[in-house]
Order: structure tokens, then C-alpha cells, then sequence
């Protein structure tokens, strides 16, 4: 009967015994990435990356003639620069009322275009915004630190932190 009696205790108080582990363990996992996080802001990445986000769109005009140059038609010197406004527009106004790059929009913004332009301008606003996406994780990935660099930031803060418990 005992050994019976030992194996339902396991059974059953295992669990709370493993939820408190893993809650413990997931609060461990918490605290690190939010000493990562901060590690990360005390170093400069986020400077650093709006920064790089700003000079990037600076260009963000150029992105546009380039997706357009890209496509499959060779319009005219003043349709391009209709399809570029037409695209710059839809991005501004996706930015502005939904605060995403939205491709699916309902309507589709065309500046002295015909409407029959609009499912081509549809085609051409997913690659400009799969090429402004592209942009903004090439600068991501640019300023970001590496898991191993803030590993040893954190170390390295842990151990002045010790260094300075000891002396007083």
C-alpha cells in the first residue's frame, strides 16, 4: 500500500511542484531579456537604428523609381512619375490611417492615372513595400548587437555590480 501511496503524491503534487519551476524559470527568462533589452538601449542600438531608418528613407523615393524601372512594362518619363506619386501617396496614406504597409488595401490611391491602372499599382505598392521592409530589416540587422556581445555586457555589468557589493 505504500509504495502505491508514494506514486499518487507523485502523481499529483509533481505538477505543482513543475509549475512553480517552470514559472520560475519563465521569470528568469523574462528578467534576462529585459536586462538584454536594456543593455541593448544603454549601448546606443536604438540610436543608432533611427538613424539608419531616417537616412534610409530619405532615399525612399529612389526605392519607388527602382521597383518601377523593375516592372515588366517600360512605361513613359511621365507615367513613371504618376506611378511614383501614386505609390509614395498610398504609402503615406497606409502609414497614416492604419500605422502599417498595408498591400491590401481597399482602395488604391492613383494620381492622374487611369483606373484601370489600379490593380497594376496594387502589384507595384507589394513590391515597394516588400522592398521598404527589406530596408528596415538590413538596418535592423546593421546596428543590432549580437547575442554575444550582450551576453557579456550583462556579464560584465553583474561582475562591477559584485565588485561594488564587496567594497562596502
Amino acid at each position: 500500500m505504500r509504495p502505491m501511496q508514494i506514486e499518487y503524491q507523485n502523481e499529483t503534487f509533481r505538477e505543482i511542484i513543475s509549475e512553480e519551476f517552470t514559472s520560475k524559470k519563465f521569470d528568469a527568462y523574462a528578467y534576462k531579456e529585459r536586462l538584454r533589452a536594456d543593455a541593448k538601449e544603454r549601448s546606443g542600438v536604438t540610436e543608432r537604428f533611427r538613424d539608419a531608418i531616417a537616412e534610409s528613407f530619405e532615399h525612399v523615393g529612389d526605392m519607388a523609381s527602382e521597383v518601377i524601372s523593375k516592372s515588366a512594362f517600360g512605361p513613359s518619363e511621365t507615367d513613371r512619375k504618376k506611378l511614383k506619386i501614386s505609390l509614395l501617396l498610398n504609402a503615406v496614406n497606409s502609414l497614416k490611417t492604419k500605422g502599417r504597409l498595408d498591400s491590401d488595401a481597399q482602395v488604391v490611391l492613383l494620381w492622374k492615372l487611369p483606373k484601370s491602372m489600379a490593380s497594376y499599382v496594387r502589384i507595384l505598392l507589394k513590391e515597394f513595400y516588400t522592398a521598404i521592409k527589406n530596408e528596415i530589416m538590413e538596418c535592423h540587422a546593421a546596428v543590432d548587437l549580437s547575442d554575444d556581445v550582450v551576453d557579456r555586457i550583462i556579464d560584465s555589468s553583474n561582475r562591477e555590480d559584485d565588485t561594488n557589493e564587496d567594497q562596502y
